[in-house]
């Protein structure tokens, strides 16, 4: 029974050989004579054994942890590379509104105006002229212009996106963009139709997210952002949040500077607040 024993007890004293061998000194003079050899060679061979299996252990946790790190650096990468997929997807589909929305435009400003034009001159021209048979044929021309003119219309209708495709999809497309390149998430929650919110104002609240990620990542020190939109009878709250550090006195640098410049441009207000980490509000005419 001593061998274990000895073992137990190097489980204790093993990173001390000195102690380890006045241990085993104590046996020698309490052991008779002619068990010594038998206890010494026994005393080595289990700590021998005892040994292997220490390091095979520690190798076994090793390798647990290992794995563990692995299996935690496998999950980041692949959600990683699903947020990669996502910001992909929403930067094409972005980039495919915007070109249904340049394409429309071009339309309507160069072959729409051309086309309107052209059908005033007929009209004056109609006018001018008293013979009935070329008269009968720029009526026809005149009507087919229309046909094709309410043609173009019905299409710019069903091709170009609403303001509040772009709108939202910018917004979505930027709080991606942040997300993939920092860890940190993101929300955007909207629960009102926002269809009526111009282009113009709809390119203050993109540039006004952009400058607020930015004093995010340099001072927040947050975990998440969120953006919230809620429209009222006469106007619009659009609020930038992080769950940072916060502030203790709220000082306008540029960035806050320039948020409150571009949302007076448009009739706006900017409304600081140090609650539960930084919000910068922005209220907005409708």
């Amino acid at each position: 029974m001593i061998p274990p024993i000895t073992c137990l007890i190097f489980e204790k004293i093993r990173k001390s050989n000195f102690l380890l061998i006045i241990f085993l000194s104590c046996f020698i003079f309490i052991i008779s004579s002619e068990f010594i050899n038998i206890f010494v060679f026994v005393s080595i061979i289990s700590m021998l054994i005892y040994s292997m299996s220490f390091n095979e252990d520690k190798k076994i946790k090793e390798l647990i942890l290992e794995n563990d790190s692995l299996r935690q650096d496998n999950f980041e990468l692949i959600n990683k590379i699903y947020k990669e997929k996502a910001y992909i997807k929403e930067v094409n589909y972005s980039a495919i509104l915007e070109e249904r929305n340049k394409i429309a435009q071009k339309i309507h400003d160069n072959i729409g105006h051309t086309i309107a034009g052209s059908l005033m001159h007929l009209e004056a021209a109609k006018l001018i002229i008293s013979d009935s048979s070329p008269k009968a044929m720029i009526e026809n021309t005149i009507n087919n212009l229309r046909e094709g003119m309410n043609d173009i219309r019905c299409t710019l209708k069903n091709i170009k996106p609403t303001e509040e495709e772009v709108g939202i999809n910018k917004i979505k497309l930027e709080l991606n963009k942040f997300t993939s390149s920092t860890n940190i998430k993101s929300k955007f929650i909207f629960d009102c139709d926002l269809d009526d919110i111009s282009f113009s104002k709809w390119r203050i609240i993109n540039e006004n997210l952009k400058e607020a990620l930015t004093n995010t990542l340099k001072y927040a020190k947050a975990s998440e952002v969120s953006v919230k939109i809620k429209k009222f009878n006469k106007f619009i709250r659009v609020e930038f949040k992080d769950n940072g550090l916060g502030v203790g006195n709220i000082k306008k640098g540029m960035g806050l500077r320039g948020i409150e410049e571009r949302t007076e441009s448009i009739g706006g207000k900017i409304i600081l607040s140090k609650e539960d980490g930084f919000s910068i509000i922005m209220i907005l005419p409708l």
